[in-house]
């Protein structure tokens, strides 16, 4: 599982971008085996996550589920609420959307982002 002790003391790549889902800019942080991003409100400065991306199958959701899981156990574990298209499965949280890409019934990404509207 993702754990923030996992990255704690390590310095990731950081780039910036124009903001996508919120104002102003986003920070990108990049470590070996996750992304965030966070969104920067230009009036106080103030870091908002949004996104967080699971790049390899070292770290999984609280629940188990990794890149390389089965979309048999993602939907064991989940359940079936969700919106499915192109094989992109959404389950909807509270405050935020768990969203996992698959290809052949395996799991090849995993992005928790916040709902923002």
């Amino acid at each position: 599982m993702f754990n923030y002790e996992d990255i704690k003391g390590k310095t990731p790549k950081i780039s910036t971008i124009a903001g996508c889902a919120l104002y102003g800019y986003d920070h990108v942080y990049t470590y070996d085996n996750i992304e965030i991003v966070a969104n920067i409100n230009d009036e106080d400065k103030v870091e908002t996550v949004y996104s967080v991306l699971f790049k390899d199958d070292s770290v999984s959701t609280p629940e188990g589920i990794k890149i390389g899981s089965s979309v048999d156990d993602l939907i064991k574990t989940y359940g079936k609420e969700y919106d499915e298209f192109n094989g992109v499965y959404t389950f909807n949280g509270v405050g935020l959307f768990l969203q996992v890409q698959t290809k052949d019934q395996v799991v090849t990404s995993i992005e928790y982002i916040m709902v923002t509207n």
